[in-house]
Protein backbone atom coordinates (compact mmCIF):
# COMPACT_ATOMS: atom_id res chain seq x y z
CA UNK A 1 0.00 0.00 0.00
CA UNK A 2 1.64 3.40 -0.44
CA UNK A 3 0.25 6.63 1.05
CA UNK A 4 -2.84 4.57 3.47
CA UNK A 5 -4.55 3.34 0.02
CA UNK A 6 -6.11 0.14 -0.30
CA UNK A 7 -4.48 -2.37 -2.75
CA UNK A 8 -5.64 -2.27 -5.56
CA UNK A 9 -5.47 -4.31 -8.82
CA UNK A 10 -3.88 -3.29 -12.07
CA UNK A 11 -5.23 -3.61 -15.95
CA UNK A 12 -2.35 -3.80 -18.39
CA UNK A 13 -3.67 -2.79 -21.72
CA UNK A 14 -2.08 -2.95 -25.00
CA UNK A 15 -2.76 0.07 -26.38
CA UNK A 16 -1.87 3.95 -25.11
CA UNK A 17 -4.75 6.40 -25.60
CA UNK A 18 -5.28 8.53 -22.45
CA UNK A 19 -8.85 9.05 -23.09
CA UNK A 20 -12.03 6.91 -21.98
CA UNK A 21 -11.98 3.46 -23.05
CA UNK A 22 -14.78 2.46 -25.76
CA UNK A 23 -15.17 -0.51 -24.19
CA UNK A 24 -15.37 -1.32 -20.49
CA UNK A 25 -13.54 -4.00 -18.26
CA UNK A 26 -16.02 -5.10 -16.50
CA UNK A 27 -20.03 -5.51 -16.77
CA UNK A 28 -21.81 -4.31 -14.11
CA UNK A 29 -25.05 -6.42 -13.53
CA UNK A 30 -28.21 -5.95 -11.44
CA UNK A 31 -30.72 -8.55 -10.24
CA UNK A 32 -32.51 -10.57 -12.83
CA UNK A 33 -35.49 -8.76 -14.36
CA UNK A 34 -38.28 -8.16 -16.40
CA UNK A 35 -37.52 -6.21 -18.90
CA UNK A 36 -39.28 -2.81 -18.84
CA UNK A 37 -39.33 -1.75 -22.94
CA UNK A 38 -41.98 -2.49 -24.83
CA UNK A 39 -41.33 -2.30 -28.73
CA UNK A 40 -37.90 -1.81 -29.01
CA UNK A 41 -34.85 -4.18 -29.16
CA UNK A 42 -33.75 -6.09 -26.15
CA UNK A 43 -31.36 -3.71 -23.81
CA UNK A 44 -28.07 -4.52 -24.69
CA UNK A 45 -26.23 -4.87 -20.78
CA UNK A 46 -24.59 -1.92 -18.95
CA UNK A 47 -21.32 -1.61 -17.84
CA UNK A 48 -18.78 0.40 -15.50
CA UNK A 49 -15.52 0.95 -16.39
CA UNK A 50 -12.73 0.16 -13.96
CA UNK A 51 -9.77 1.87 -13.80
CA UNK A 52 -6.25 1.28 -12.31
CA UNK A 53 -5.32 1.35 -8.34
CA UNK A 54 -2.94 3.94 -7.54
CA UNK A 55 -0.80 1.52 -5.22
CA UNK A 56 -0.67 -0.78 -8.40
CA UNK A 57 0.23 2.38 -10.44
CA UNK A 58 2.82 3.87 -8.28
CA UNK A 59 4.15 0.13 -8.07
CA UNK A 60 4.72 -0.22 -11.78
CA UNK A 61 6.28 2.96 -12.32
CA UNK A 62 8.61 2.33 -9.51
CA UNK A 63 9.18 -1.24 -11.37
CA UNK A 64 9.78 0.20 -14.63
CA UNK A 65 12.64 2.17 -13.08
CA UNK A 66 14.37 -0.47 -11.84
CA UNK A 67 13.37 -1.79 -15.01
CA UNK A 68 15.22 0.81 -16.91
CA UNK A 69 18.18 0.98 -14.58
CA UNK A 70 19.02 -2.87 -14.71
CA UNK A 71 18.68 -2.74 -18.84
CA UNK A 72 20.43 0.70 -19.58
CA UNK A 73 23.29 -1.55 -20.99
CA UNK A 74 21.02 -3.62 -22.94
CA UNK A 75 20.07 -3.16 -26.94
CA UNK A 76 16.31 -1.70 -26.62
CA UNK A 77 13.53 -4.03 -27.65
CA UNK A 78 10.31 -3.56 -29.26
CA UNK A 79 8.03 -3.14 -27.02
CA UNK A 80 4.87 -1.63 -29.61
CA UNK A 81 2.79 -5.34 -29.03
CA UNK A 82 3.76 -5.22 -25.21
CA UNK A 83 1.04 -5.01 -22.41
CA UNK A 84 1.50 -1.30 -20.55
CA UNK A 85 -0.30 0.24 -18.08
CA UNK A 86 -3.73 2.32 -19.55
CA UNK A 87 -1.70 5.25 -18.57
CA UNK A 88 -0.16 8.31 -21.01
CA UNK A 89 3.74 7.41 -21.19
CA UNK A 90 4.30 11.55 -19.71
CA UNK A 91 2.17 10.17 -16.08
CA UNK A 92 4.69 7.08 -16.21
CA UNK A 93 8.28 9.61 -16.19
CA UNK A 94 6.63 11.81 -13.46
CA UNK A 95 5.98 8.72 -11.45
CA UNK A 96 9.40 7.42 -11.65
CA UNK A 97 10.96 10.80 -11.71
CA UNK A 98 9.33 11.32 -8.04
CA UNK A 99 11.19 11.11 -5.01
CA UNK A 100 10.05 8.05 -2.65
CA UNK A 101 8.79 10.94 0.25
CA UNK A 102 6.55 12.94 -2.96
CA UNK A 103 5.52 9.67 -4.38
CA UNK A 104 1.69 9.67 -2.91
CA UNK A 105 -1.79 9.76 -4.63
CA UNK A 106 -1.93 13.24 -3.36
CA UNK A 107 0.38 14.63 -5.59
CA UNK A 108 -1.06 13.36 -8.27
CA UNK A 109 -3.88 14.37 -11.00
CA UNK A 110 -6.93 11.77 -11.53
CA UNK A 111 -5.69 10.57 -14.36
CA UNK A 112 -2.31 9.63 -13.60
CA UNK A 113 -3.25 7.51 -10.61
CA UNK A 114 -6.15 6.18 -11.74
CA UNK A 115 -9.06 7.02 -9.79
CA UNK A 116 -10.87 10.14 -8.20
CA UNK A 117 -10.72 11.40 -4.77
CA UNK A 118 -14.77 12.37 -3.95
CA UNK A 119 -15.75 14.51 -1.01
CA UNK A 120 -19.31 14.33 -0.33
CA UNK A 121 -21.18 17.47 0.51
CA UNK A 122 -24.05 15.78 2.99
CA UNK A 123 -25.20 13.06 4.95
CA UNK A 124 -29.14 12.08 4.14
CA UNK A 125 -30.31 9.85 1.87
CA UNK A 126 -29.30 10.67 -1.35
CA UNK A 127 -26.04 11.03 0.00
CA UNK A 128 -26.24 6.97 0.89
CA UNK A 129 -27.32 6.25 -2.57
CA UNK A 130 -24.07 8.23 -4.47
CA UNK A 131 -21.62 6.96 -2.25
CA UNK A 132 -22.77 3.21 -3.06
CA UNK A 133 -22.18 4.84 -6.38
CA UNK A 134 -18.79 5.46 -5.14
CA UNK A 135 -17.83 2.78 -3.58
CA UNK A 136 -19.01 0.43 -6.40
CA UNK A 137 -16.96 1.88 -8.85
CA UNK A 138 -12.86 1.39 -9.10
CA UNK A 139 -12.27 4.91 -10.33
CA UNK A 140 -13.39 6.51 -7.03
CA UNK A 141 -12.74 6.51 -3.32
CA UNK A 142 -14.11 8.49 -0.80
CA UNK A 143 -11.80 10.82 1.03
CA UNK A 144 -14.12 13.02 2.97
CA UNK A 145 -17.50 13.69 4.37
CA UNK A 146 -19.05 17.00 4.75
CA UNK A 147 -21.80 18.12 7.38
CA UNK A 148 -22.63 20.92 9.16
CA UNK A 149 -23.42 18.61 11.83
CA UNK A 150 -19.73 17.37 12.84
CA UNK A 151 -21.20 13.99 14.25
CA UNK A 152 -23.41 13.08 11.67
CA UNK A 153 -20.27 13.85 9.19
CA UNK A 154 -18.07 11.52 11.75
CA UNK A 155 -20.51 8.34 11.84
CA UNK A 156 -21.09 8.87 7.64
CA UNK A 157 -17.88 8.69 7.14
CA UNK A 158 -17.32 5.61 9.63
CA UNK A 159 -20.10 3.61 8.29
CA UNK A 160 -18.29 3.89 5.05
CA UNK A 161 -14.65 3.60 5.93
CA UNK A 162 -13.87 7.11 5.40
CA UNK A 163 -12.23 8.92 8.70
CA UNK A 164 -11.53 12.13 7.21
CA UNK A 165 -14.43 14.45 7.94
CA UNK A 166 -15.22 18.12 8.60
CA UNK A 167 -17.67 20.75 9.25
CA UNK A 168 -17.11 23.33 6.67
CA UNK A 169 -17.00 22.62 3.03
CA UNK A 170 -13.98 24.98 2.29
CA UNK A 171 -11.95 23.25 4.44
CA UNK A 172 -12.74 20.02 2.89
CA UNK A 173 -11.51 21.94 -0.36
CA UNK A 174 -8.26 22.28 1.04
CA UNK A 175 -7.92 18.69 1.65
CA UNK A 176 -5.07 17.87 -1.12
CA UNK A 177 -6.84 14.06 -1.61
CA UNK A 178 -10.14 15.75 -2.62
CA UNK A 179 -10.08 15.88 -6.12
CA UNK A 180 -13.82 16.31 -6.77
CA UNK A 181 -16.74 17.24 -4.77
CA UNK A 182 -20.60 15.53 -5.05
CA UNK A 183 -23.13 18.04 -3.30
CA UNK A 184 -25.56 15.82 -1.79
CA UNK A 185 -27.23 18.46 0.69
CA UNK A 186 -30.34 19.88 1.39
CA UNK A 187 -31.52 21.75 -1.84
CA UNK A 188 -31.43 25.68 -0.22
CA UNK A 189 -27.72 24.63 0.09
CA UNK A 190 -26.88 23.61 -3.22
CA UNK A 191 -26.00 27.17 -4.59
CA UNK A 192 -23.65 27.72 -2.00
CA UNK A 193 -21.79 24.52 -1.23
CA UNK A 194 -21.48 24.66 -5.37
CA UNK A 195 -19.96 28.17 -5.25
CA UNK A 196 -16.80 27.48 -2.71
CA UNK A 197 -16.35 24.20 -4.57
CA UNK A 198 -15.74 25.79 -7.81
CA UNK A 199 -13.50 28.71 -6.35
CA UNK A 200 -10.88 25.86 -5.35
CA UNK A 201 -11.12 24.46 -8.50
CA UNK A 202 -13.24 20.78 -7.89
CA UNK A 203 -15.07 19.23 -10.48
CA UNK A 204 -18.68 19.10 -8.99
CA UNK A 205 -21.70 16.90 -9.40
CA UNK A 206 -24.50 18.48 -7.75
CA UNK A 207 -27.97 16.59 -7.20
CA UNK A 208 -31.06 18.41 -8.84
CA UNK A 209 -31.64 21.23 -8.97
CA UNK A 210 -28.53 22.95 -8.75
CA UNK A 211 -30.94 25.90 -7.29
CA UNK A 212 -34.54 25.87 -7.14
CA UNK A 213 -34.16 29.73 -7.76
CA UNK A 214 -33.81 29.77 -11.45
CA UNK A 215 -31.46 33.02 -11.15
CA UNK A 216 -29.28 31.26 -8.58
CA UNK A 217 -29.21 28.38 -10.99
CA UNK A 218 -28.20 30.85 -13.47
CA UNK A 219 -25.65 32.21 -10.97
CA UNK A 220 -24.08 28.96 -10.10
CA UNK A 221 -23.40 27.85 -13.46
CA UNK A 222 -22.01 31.10 -15.13
CA UNK A 223 -19.81 31.01 -11.71
CA UNK A 224 -18.20 27.68 -12.58
CA UNK A 225 -17.82 28.50 -15.86
CA UNK A 226 -16.09 31.76 -14.91
CA UNK A 227 -14.00 29.00 -12.77
CA UNK A 228 -13.39 26.59 -15.26
CA UNK A 229 -15.00 23.87 -13.45
CA UNK A 230 -17.48 21.47 -14.36
CA UNK A 231 -20.93 21.29 -13.30
CA UNK A 232 -22.69 18.09 -13.34
CA UNK A 233 -26.51 17.94 -12.37
CA UNK A 234 -27.61 14.52 -11.03
CA UNK A 235 -30.89 13.77 -13.38
CA UNK A 236 -30.07 10.54 -13.15
CA UNK A 237 -32.73 9.29 -15.40
CA UNK A 238 -31.08 10.70 -18.48
CA UNK A 239 -28.20 7.45 -17.11
CA UNK A 240 -31.27 4.54 -17.21
CA UNK A 241 -30.23 2.15 -19.58
CA UNK A 242 -33.58 1.40 -20.33
CA UNK A 243 -34.61 5.02 -20.77
CA UNK A 244 -31.79 5.39 -22.95
CA UNK A 245 -33.23 2.72 -25.34
CA UNK A 246 -36.41 4.62 -25.60
CA UNK A 247 -34.59 7.89 -26.82
CA UNK A 248 -32.21 6.28 -29.45
CA UNK A 249 -35.68 4.80 -30.83
CA UNK A 250 -37.42 8.15 -31.22
CA UNK A 251 -33.81 9.92 -32.41
CA UNK A 252 -33.24 7.32 -34.70
CA UNK A 253 -36.85 7.76 -36.46
CA UNK A 254 -38.29 4.41 -34.99
CA UNK A 255 -41.11 5.89 -33.95
CA UNK A 256 -41.64 8.92 -35.88
CA UNK A 257 -44.97 11.45 -35.78
CA UNK A 258 -44.67 11.15 -32.04
CA UNK A 259 -47.74 13.31 -31.05
CA UNK A 260 -48.46 12.47 -27.05
CA UNK A 261 -45.89 11.56 -24.37
CA UNK A 262 -47.43 10.43 -20.88
CA UNK A 263 -44.86 10.20 -17.80
CA UNK A 264 -46.36 8.55 -14.75
CA UNK A 265 -44.00 9.64 -11.78
CA UNK A 266 -45.36 8.30 -7.95
CA UNK A 267 -43.16 7.76 -5.37
CA UNK A 268 -42.39 4.92 -2.39
CA UNK A 269 -42.03 5.10 0.36
CA UNK A 270 -43.88 8.40 1.54
CA UNK A 271 -40.53 10.78 2.31
CA UNK A 272 -40.83 11.68 6.00
CA UNK A 273 -43.35 14.74 6.75
CA UNK A 274 -40.50 16.53 8.67
CA UNK A 275 -38.28 16.21 4.58
CA UNK A 276 -41.52 17.86 2.88
CA UNK A 277 -42.46 20.34 5.14
CA UNK A 278 -38.84 22.02 5.29
CA UNK A 279 -38.59 23.18 2.32
CA UNK A 280 -37.41 19.81 0.83
CA UNK A 281 -40.81 18.39 -0.43
CA UNK A 282 -41.75 20.99 -3.31
CA UNK A 283 -43.46 18.67 -5.71
CA UNK A 284 -42.28 20.95 -9.10
CA UNK A 285 -38.61 21.25 -7.83
CA UNK A 286 -37.74 18.04 -5.89
CA UNK A 287 -40.09 15.47 -8.04
CA UNK A 288 -41.65 16.71 -11.35
CA UNK A 289 -38.61 17.79 -12.38
CA UNK A 290 -37.76 14.22 -13.68
CA UNK A 291 -40.07 14.38 -15.82
CA UNK A 292 -39.71 17.52 -17.29
CA UNK A 293 -35.86 15.77 -17.92
CA UNK A 294 -37.44 12.88 -20.15
CA UNK A 295 -39.95 15.19 -21.59
CA UNK A 296 -37.21 17.36 -22.82
CA UNK A 297 -34.40 14.27 -23.90
CA UNK A 298 -37.84 12.66 -25.44
CA UNK A 299 -37.99 16.25 -27.21
CA UNK A 300 -34.22 16.01 -28.92
CA UNK A 301 -33.37 18.08 -25.55
CA UNK A 302 -33.95 21.42 -26.65
CA UNK A 303 -34.50 21.19 -30.75
CA UNK A 304 -38.15 21.54 -30.01
CA UNK A 305 -39.28 23.67 -27.28
CA UNK A 306 -42.40 23.82 -25.14
CA UNK A 307 -44.82 26.46 -26.29
CA UNK A 308 -47.36 25.85 -22.77
CA UNK A 309 -47.74 24.70 -19.79
CA UNK A 310 -50.35 23.83 -17.57
CA UNK A 311 -50.40 22.49 -13.97
CA UNK A 312 -53.16 21.48 -11.68
CA UNK A 313 -51.58 19.89 -7.78
CA UNK A 314 -53.20 19.60 -4.61
CA UNK A 315 -53.14 17.92 -1.11
CA UNK A 316 -54.31 14.72 -0.74
CA UNK A 317 -52.86 12.85 2.48
CA UNK A 318 -54.57 13.89 5.86
CA UNK A 319 -50.93 14.48 7.55
CA UNK A 320 -50.29 17.31 4.67
CA UNK A 321 -53.76 19.03 4.88
CA UNK A 322 -52.82 23.11 5.58
CA UNK A 323 -49.15 22.66 5.11
CA UNK A 324 -48.68 23.99 2.27
CA UNK A 325 -46.73 20.96 0.64
CA UNK A 326 -48.60 19.34 -2.43
CA UNK A 327 -48.88 15.87 -3.13
CA UNK A 328 -50.81 15.28 -6.11
CA UNK A 329 -50.18 16.78 -9.66
CA UNK A 330 -51.43 16.53 -13.61
CA UNK A 331 -49.08 18.59 -15.29
CA UNK A 332 -49.68 19.21 -19.51
CA UNK A 333 -47.06 20.38 -21.58
CA UNK A 334 -47.42 20.92 -25.51
CA UNK A 335 -44.32 21.54 -27.79
CA UNK A 336 -44.08 23.93 -30.46
CA UNK A 337 -44.46 21.18 -32.76
CA UNK A 338 -47.80 20.13 -31.13
CA UNK A 339 -46.73 17.06 -29.39
CA UNK A 340 -48.38 16.90 -25.98
CA UNK A 341 -47.52 15.97 -22.58
CA UNK A 342 -48.71 15.02 -20.07
CA UNK A 343 -47.53 13.96 -16.53
CA UNK A 344 -49.23 12.82 -13.35
CA UNK A 345 -47.27 12.67 -9.96
CA UNK A 346 -48.26 11.38 -6.55
CA UNK A 347 -45.85 11.51 -3.68
CA UNK A 348 -47.48 8.09 -2.20
CA UNK A 349 -47.87 4.39 -4.37
CA UNK A 350 -48.59 2.08 -1.55
CA UNK A 351 -47.97 -0.77 -4.17
CA UNK A 352 -43.71 0.62 -4.80
CA UNK A 353 -41.81 3.12 -6.50
CA UNK A 354 -43.92 3.53 -9.71
CA UNK A 355 -42.31 5.20 -12.73
CA UNK A 356 -43.70 4.87 -16.23
CA UNK A 357 -43.57 6.19 -19.73
CA UNK A 358 -45.14 6.17 -23.01
CA UNK A 359 -44.76 7.54 -26.41
CA UNK A 360 -47.15 7.38 -28.87
CA UNK A 361 -47.19 8.50 -32.50
CA UNK A 362 -48.02 7.92 -35.95
CA UNK A 363 -45.49 5.32 -35.75
CA UNK A 364 -46.96 2.84 -32.86
CA UNK A 365 -46.79 3.10 -29.39
CA UNK A 366 -43.24 2.77 -26.89
CA UNK A 367 -43.55 1.74 -23.28
CA UNK A 368 -41.16 1.94 -20.64
CA UNK A 369 -42.96 -0.40 -17.83
CA UNK A 370 -41.81 -0.65 -14.36
CA UNK A 371 -38.92 -3.45 -13.87
CA UNK A 372 -40.74 -6.25 -12.10
CA UNK A 373 -39.58 -9.49 -10.69
CA UNK A 374 -42.19 -11.31 -13.64
CA UNK A 375 -43.56 -10.14 -16.69
CA UNK A 376 -46.14 -12.32 -16.18
CA UNK A 377 -50.00 -11.01 -15.13
CA UNK A 378 -52.35 -13.78 -13.91
CA UNK A 379 -55.65 -13.44 -13.90
CA UNK A 380 -58.66 -15.56 -13.18
CA UNK A 381 -61.48 -14.25 -11.53
CA UNK A 382 -62.93 -10.92 -10.10
CA UNK A 383 -60.19 -10.70 -7.46
CA UNK A 384 -58.33 -9.01 -9.44
CA UNK A 385 -54.77 -9.92 -11.28
CA UNK A 386 -51.61 -10.75 -9.64
CA UNK A 387 -47.88 -10.34 -11.26
CA UNK A 388 -44.50 -9.53 -10.44
CA UNK A 389 -43.59 -7.25 -7.53
CA UNK A 390 -42.00 -3.46 -8.65
CA UNK A 391 -38.77 -1.78 -6.74
CA UNK A 392 -39.36 -0.65 -3.38
CA UNK A 393 -38.09 2.84 -4.24
CA UNK A 394 -36.06 4.96 -6.73
CA UNK A 395 -32.42 4.29 -5.52
CA UNK A 396 -33.24 -0.07 -5.87
CA UNK A 397 -35.23 0.85 -9.79
CA UNK A 398 -32.30 3.11 -11.32
CA UNK A 399 -28.99 1.22 -9.51
CA UNK A 400 -27.76 0.64 -12.90
CA UNK A 401 -28.85 5.00 -14.03
CA UNK A 402 -26.54 5.58 -10.23
CA UNK A 403 -23.93 3.59 -11.82
CA UNK A 404 -23.78 4.99 -14.92
CA UNK A 405 -24.06 8.42 -14.07
CA UNK A 406 -21.00 8.09 -11.36
CA UNK A 407 -18.90 6.56 -14.24
CA UNK A 408 -19.80 9.58 -16.56
CA UNK A 409 -19.06 12.18 -14.08
CA UNK A 410 -15.58 10.46 -13.67
CA UNK A 411 -14.96 10.69 -16.99
CA UNK A 412 -15.24 14.18 -16.71
CA UNK A 413 -13.01 14.64 -13.85
CA UNK A 414 -10.60 12.24 -14.95
CA UNK A 415 -10.99 13.16 -19.17
CA UNK A 416 -12.92 16.05 -19.61
CA UNK A 417 -15.50 14.79 -20.82
CA UNK A 418 -18.34 17.29 -21.83
CA UNK A 419 -21.62 17.33 -19.22
CA UNK A 420 -23.99 15.12 -20.70
CA UNK A 421 -26.97 16.94 -18.79
CA UNK A 422 -25.92 20.66 -19.72
CA UNK A 423 -26.34 24.10 -18.38
CA UNK A 424 -29.00 24.92 -21.00
CA UNK A 425 -31.00 21.50 -20.28
CA UNK A 426 -30.97 22.13 -16.37
CA UNK A 427 -32.37 25.53 -16.99
CA UNK A 428 -35.50 24.63 -18.95
CA UNK A 429 -36.07 21.88 -16.77
CA UNK A 430 -36.23 24.56 -13.59
CA UNK A 431 -38.10 26.79 -16.18
CA UNK A 432 -40.85 24.30 -16.36
CA UNK A 433 -41.42 23.77 -13.04
CA UNK A 434 -41.55 27.77 -12.91
CA UNK A 435 -44.49 27.87 -15.52
CA UNK A 436 -46.06 24.96 -13.74
CA UNK A 437 -45.89 26.94 -10.37
CA UNK A 438 -47.41 30.08 -11.89
CA UNK A 439 -50.10 27.78 -13.66
CA UNK A 440 -51.08 26.47 -10.13
CA UNK A 441 -51.40 30.03 -8.95
CA UNK A 442 -53.07 31.30 -11.96
CA UNK A 443 -54.97 28.04 -12.49
CA UNK A 444 -54.10 28.95 -16.62
CA UNK A 445 -52.35 27.99 -19.38
CA UNK A 446 -48.55 29.30 -19.40
CA UNK A 447 -47.53 30.97 -22.69
CA UNK A 448 -43.80 28.95 -22.37
CA UNK A 449 -41.97 31.26 -24.88
CA UNK A 450 -43.03 34.58 -23.30
CA UNK A 451 -42.78 33.06 -19.88
CA UNK A 452 -39.21 31.60 -20.19
CA UNK A 453 -37.99 33.57 -22.94
CA UNK A 454 -35.98 36.33 -20.92
CA UNK A 455 -34.27 34.44 -18.37
CA UNK A 456 -32.90 31.89 -21.13
CA UNK A 457 -31.40 34.95 -23.10
CA UNK A 458 -30.01 36.58 -19.81
CA UNK A 459 -28.38 33.36 -19.17
CA UNK A 460 -27.01 33.46 -22.87
CA UNK A 461 -29.23 31.27 -24.83
CA UNK A 462 -31.27 31.74 -27.97
CA UNK A 463 -34.85 30.35 -28.14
Amino acid sequence: TIGGQAPAFIELRSDRRATPPQTSYHTFRTRPRAHALQMSSSSSVPTVALGVGAAAVAAYALYKVHEQSSAAATPAKDTSTQPIVSMAPQSIQKLASMSAADLTVKNLPPKDKGFVGVCIAGTGRIAEVHVRAILGNRRARLVHVVDVMGDRAKEFGAKYGCPTYSTDIAQACQDPSVDAVMVCTPTQFHAAVCKVAAEYGKPIFCEKPVAAVTDDLVKVYKHAASCDVPLLCGFHRSYDPNFAEMIDVVNSGGLPGVSLIHSTSRDHPLPSFEFLKKGGGELLYDFTVHDFDQLLWLTGDGKVMPSAVFACVSTNLDELRGSGVDDTAVIIVKFENGTIAHIDNSRYAPYGYDARCEVFGRGGSMVLNNPSTSAVVFQADRAGAKGGVVDESFPQRYAQAYANQMDHFLDVCMFGAKEKVSFKHSLLVNLLADAGLESKKTGAFIDFKKFALPKLKAAGFSW
